[in-house]
C-alpha cells in the first residue's frame, strides 16, 4: 500500500464502526467485551442519541442487558383509529429504555471513539478496507456501516443503494393531562399520516409523542411533518384534550423509522439497515431491530474464519431467521394500508384487533405477521371495502366510482382545520 504525504494512515484498529448511533454502540460494546480492537466514527461532534429513551419490548432490554436502564414499564398497549380504539394490558410487557445513560456508562478499553468525521472516500484494498475522511485514512480487516439510511460507506462504496426511506418527527412534552399513567400507544390516521403517530406516556404528566411518514410515498420533509405532527395534537382525538395545556420541552425530527434500507453484506464489510426497515408496520418500533441487528453482526463477525462475504454471510442468516420470514406480510400490510383503506375501513381493522386475545395482540405488534393472524383482523365488510378500493385506484381518473386514496397526504390536515 502506497502512503501519500499529506495523508496520516491510522492502522490500530481491526474493525471500524461508521455511526454511534443504536445500534453501532451496541456493536462497539460487544467487539469490545471479545478483544476487538475497534474504532468508531461518528459524524456528529459528540455521541449524544436521540431520543434519549426509546420505546421497546421489555424481553429485547433484559436480552441485551439493558434492564437497569429502564426508566418506566407499560401496563397497556392502545391503538387509535379516527374514532374507535382497541386496548391490549399485560403488565411490564412494554418499556422505556434510557440508552443514552446506557452509553454514558460504557467503559470500551478497546474501544476509540473519534466524533466530528466527515468520510469522503472508501476503498477495498486485498485484506481489508481504507476509509478516508479530509485529513486521514483509516485501515482496517473490516468495517461494518451503522449509518442506517445515510448508507455512508455503502455509496462511497459504489455499492448498490436504497432510496425510499422514511421521515419522522417527535416532541417531548410536560404537563399533560393523561387520564392511564402507564400507557404506549399508536394512532393510524389516513387524513393525518401516511403511516401513523405514537404516545409514550412518562410519569408526572410527561410524554413523547410524533408521527412517521412513508417517503417517497409521501413526499413529505421534516419541516412539513413538523407542522403536521403540531397540528395533529391539537386536532386527533383523544389526545388533542391531553396535550390542551402540554409544554414541548424539546423536539427533533429524523429519518426512520418506516425505512426500506436494507442489510448488505460484501468483503470486509457489513452495512445494517435502518430500524424501520427491518420492523414491523403495524407499530414501527425499531430499537429492538436495531440492538438485534448489532448482536448478529457481531456474532457473524466473531464466528467467521474470515472477513470474506461468504463468511460473513451468516448475519444476513442470522437475522433472517428472526425476522426475515415476516418480511413480505410487513409489505403487504403497508402496501394496503397505505393505497387501499380510507379512514372508515382503518377504523374497522383497529376495532377488529379487540377480538384478538393479549398475546396475539403482542405478536402482531412485534411484527409477527402470519396470514392466519392477519386474517382475524378482517370482517366480510372490510374485504369488502378494500377489495373495491383497490379496483377504484387501478382504474383511470374517469372510471373511478368512488374517492381515491392518495398516496401523498401532506396537506389532509388542512381538511380537517
Amino acid at each position: 500500500m502506497t502512503k501519500s504525504h499529506n495523508i496520516e494512515y491510522d492502522e490500530n484498529c481491526e474493525i471500524i464502526v461508521v455511526g454511534a448511533g443504536v445500534s453501532g454502540m451496541m456493536l462497539a460494546k460487544l467487539l469490545n467485551d471479545s478483544g476487538f480492537k475497534v474504532l468508531v466514527l461518528e459524524q456528529k461532534t459528540r455521541v449524544h442519541i436521540q431520543p434519549e429513551t426509546f420505546g421497546t419490548f421489555t424481553c429485547a432490554a433484559v436480552e441485551h442487558g439493558l434492564e437497569g436502564y429502564i426508566d418506566h414499564y407499560f401496563d397497556t398497549f392502545t391503538f387509535y383509529g379516527p374514532t374507535t380504539r382497541a386496548s391490549a394490558t399485560e403488565r411490564d410487557k412494554m418499556c422505556l429504555v434510557n440508552y443514552q445513560n446506557w452509553v454514558k456508562d460504557l467503559e470500551l478499553k478497546n474501544v476509540s471513539i473519534r466524533t466530528d468525521i466527515h468520510l469522503i472516500a472508501a476503498e477495498k484494498i486485498s485484506e481489508g478496507l481504507i476509509l478516508k475522511d479530509q485529513k486521514k485514512a483509516y485501515l482496517c480487516k473490516m468495517a461494518v456501516d451503522c449509518s442506517g439510511y445515510s448508507q455512508i460507506v455503502a455509496k462511497l462504496l459504489g455499492l448498490e443503494t436504497f432510496s425510499e426511506t422514511g421521515l419522522s418527527f417527535a416532541v417531548e412534552l410536560e404537563n399533560c393531562q393523561f387520564p392511564r399513567q402507564r400507557e404506549a400507544s399508536f394512532i393510524l390516521n389516513t387524513r393525518v399520516a401516511n403511516s401513523g403517530g405514537w404516545l409514550y406516556i412518562f410519569p408526572d404528566g410527561k410524554g413523547q409523542y410524533g408521527w412517521a411518514d412513508f417517503y417517497p410515498e409521501s413526499q413529505s420533509n421534516i419541516k412539513d411533518l413538523r407542522e403536521r405532527t403540531l397540528r395533529a395534537m391539537k386536532l386527533t382525538g383523544p389526545h388533542n384534550a391531553w396535550f390542551k395545556n402540554a409544554r414541548i420541552t424539546c423536539s427533533y425530527g429524523r429519518f426512520g423509522p418506516t425505512g426500506n434500507i436494507r442489510h448488505k453484506v460484501e468483503d470486509y464489510f457489513i452495512a445494517l439497515g435502518d430500524a424501520g426497515g427491518c420492523g414491523t408496520p403495524v407499530t414501527l418500533e425499531g430499537f429492538r431491530q436495531a440492538i438485534d441487528s448489532a448482536k448478529f453482526a457481531f456474532l457473524a463477525v466473531s464466528r467467521a474464519a474470515n472477513y470474506k462475504k461468504e463468511a460473513l454471510s451468516a448475519f444476513l442468516q442470522l437475522f433472517h431467521d428472526k425476522y426475515g420470514k415476516y418480511y413480505r406480510m410487513h409489505q403487504w400490510v403497508k402496501f394496503i394500508y397505505l393505497r387501499w383503506m380510507d379512514n372508515r375501513d382503518i377504523d374497522r381493522w383497529i376495532y377488529n384487533f379487540s377480538k384478538l386475545d393479549n398475546s396475539d395482540i403482542f405478536r402482531l405488534i412485534m411484527g409477527e405477521l402470519t396470514i392466519g393472524l392477519m386474517l382475524r383482523t378482517l370482517d366480510p365488510v372490510l374485504v369488502k371495502n378494500v377489495f373495491f378500493n383497490a379496483i377504484n385506484n387501478m382504474l383511470p381518473a374517469f372510471l373511478q366510482f368512488r374517492a381515491p386514496i392518495s398516496p401523498a397526504k401532506k396537506e389532509s390536515l388542512n381538511a380537517l382545520s
